[in-house]
């Protein structure tokens, strides 16, 4: 419209005069408004053109002027008049892009992977085991060897053990045989006080088995780093317990005290176990003399008793056992159970024994013995790998308790699906890393005793 009105011959006022005028007479001189006819208010009128008529002639001097008003209105508008102002056309609104969805977390995985190493210690079914979490280092201690002829008593410790800072480098501590050593055992009890670098173990098989043991050594400088390892024999007061293999351990730094549950006699009899608790005082070796306690807990016991898996929830005091074998009705059975001790140490309160999952529970794991658990105190988790049915059979799956400690929820067994994996195994040790969340694990028996090292990470 304004290249066709604004040309250089013809000003838009002159083109708002003409416009009008044509506007103005266009109803004389074409009938224009004239041509209305609305008939709807004389319906009932037969001279329905008389009608028209007399409207439109009434309404001949009001609505061309009306018209006349609006169009020259229109024309301003069109030709940009109006006080030099440009009617500046409305911007076409640009699209606004769809936010891009944020995609969903991708779910952590739980992945096992060999560690590399250097040569490792000799394979070794059952040695007794710790880790350090401050210096990401293994240590291992004895075990059956290979041929299942006989046990060991060399001490060795891994570096770059949850295989997040470089290859694992496996170091002798003290060698098989040395002076000052324990004798050779498998099966022995073992914990770690990380604060002097102490690792404690007690009782064991000192042959095929028999006979047990019932003694307590610390190796000091444990992880290998301040000094020369060295072991020490621990003379407690007190009556010891009786002689042991496979029983349960745990640590309380805060007390310095062991804590032992069950066991087995050392016997062919699987199931020829003990049901007693025990406490041990001045376990490190530091700060008096170390001094054996038995507890009378109330509840329970448990029934899994040998080659159960058991660990500690300092901050509450209560240890968790799981799993184990035991005689229950007159019959050697495999337990599927997990309990929790409360005022475990023998401080606090008379112990008790509560039962958190029921023998035959769905959803738990398969019995098992001679198993790893590991304890993820940030999340409540108890996390366990391995272990056999007693009929030759093992396992090579990983289960998670939640609300293992018995606080805060009903503890609840899930089967982690994890990618990868080790060989099923039985008779291995295990260490946990709480802040890269990985659980490593060494040796074993699936048949053929084992030197190998794998870790489960993204372990939560």
């Amino acid at each position: 419209m304004p290249g066709r009105f604004n040309s250089k011959s013809t000003t838009n006022t002159e083109i708002l005069q003409r416009f009008s005028i044509a506007i103005y007479l266009l109803p004389r001189q074409h009938g224009g408004p004239l041509a209305i006819r609305p008939v709807r208010d004389c319906k009932k009128s037969k001279k329905i053109g008389a009608c028209s008529r007399k409207i439109n002639m009434k309404t001949q001097k009001k609505v061309p002027q009306a018209l006349a008003v609006v169009s020259i209105v229109l024309l301003w508008g069109m030709l940009g008049c109006g006080g030099g102002s440009t009617v500046t056309p409305a911007a076409t609104p640009t699209p606004t892009a769809s936010p891009t969805p944020t995609p969903a977390p991708t779910p952590t995985v739980e992945s096992w992977k060999q560690l590399r190493t250097n040569v490792p210690p000799a394979a070794r079914d059952s040695p007794s085991g710790i880790f350090d979490a401050a210096n990401n280092r293994l240590t291992v201690f004895g075990g059956r060897n290979a041929s299942d002829t006989a046990n060991l008593n060399d001490a060795w410790v891994l570096a770059n053990a949850n295989g997040n800072t470089g290859t694992g480098v496996w170091t002798l501590l003290t060698a098989g045989g040395a002076a000052g050593s324990p004798p050779v055992r498998w099966g022995a009890a073992s914990a770690y006080d990380s604060a002097n670098n102490r690792l404690m173990i007690f009782g064991g098989c000192a042959a095929g088995c028999l006979p047990a043991l019932n003694d307590v050594w610390v190796l000091t400088n444990a992880n290998g780093l301040g000094g020369v390892p060295a072991w020490v024999q621990l003379a407690p007061t007190g009556t010891p317990p009786t002689a042991r293999t496979k029983s349960t351990s745990v640590y309380d730094a805060a007390s310095n005290r062991l804590i032992v549950f069950a066991g087995q006699d050392g016997s062919g009899n699987g199931c020829s176990t003990f049901s007693d608790t025990w406490v041990l005082s001045n376990a490190n070796g530091l700060g008096g003399t170390p001094a054996w306690t038995q507890l009378s807990p109330t509840g329970g016991p448990p029934l899994g008793q040998y080659g159960a898996a058991a660990v500690y929830d300092s901050a509450n005091n209560r240890m968790v056992i799981s799993g184990g074998s035991a005689t229950v009705g007159g019959v050697c059975s495999f337990s599927t159970a997990t309990w929790v001790l409360t005022n475990a140490n023998g401080l606090g309160g008379t112990p008790a024994w509560t039962n958190t999952v029921s023998e035959g529970t769905a959803n738990a794991p398969p019995p098992r013995t001679f198993f790893s658990a590991v304890y993820d105190s940030a999340v409540n988790q108890m996390i366990i790998f391995g272990g056999n049915n007693g009929q030759r059979v093992t396992f090579g799956d990983s289960w998670a308790l939640s609300n293992a400690n018995g606080v805060g929820g009903v503890s609840t067994w899930t089967q982690l699906t994890t990618s990868g994996g080790p060989p099923t195994r039985t008779g291995h040790v295990a260490g946990f890393d709480p802040v890269a969340h990985v659980m490593m694990v060494f040796g074993g028996d699936e048949g053929t005793v084992l030197s190998d090292t794998w870790v489960l990470t993204n372990v939560k």
